[in-house]
């Protein structure tokens, strides 16, 4: 998993208010598997794919609601499924 470009596991990840943040969540397998993004707490998948490897997620413009913690899962037929949960913390700006 990275985050605007570097490498992150099982860290929080700090960012600044009013900046954008880049989430990306690699998971290989052949074929394709489904990868989601989802905000730890909620049902709601905040993006999901099964067409690559790769998921991107763009946040373009961080507020304070969007710190929490965040799972990365993924599946594919005949793999053990994997996930990866981190923390954003949201530094606002005063």
């Amino acid at each position: 998993m990275s985050i605007n470009g570097s490498t992150y596991s099982n860290q929080a990840v700090q960012a600044q208010e009013r900046t954008a943040l880049h989430i990306s969540c690699n998971v290989p397998g052949n074929p394709y598997p489904s990868i989601r993004l989802q905000r730890s707490g909620s049902a709601d998948i905040l993006k999901e794919t099964s067409t690559s490897e790769v998921l991107n997620h763009f946040i373009t413009r961080l507020q304070s609601y969007d710190t929490g913690s965040y799972t990365c899962s993924g599946e594919s037929t005949g793999f053990d499924s994997k996930q990866q949960t981190f923390i954003v913390n949201v530094n606002c700006e005063f």
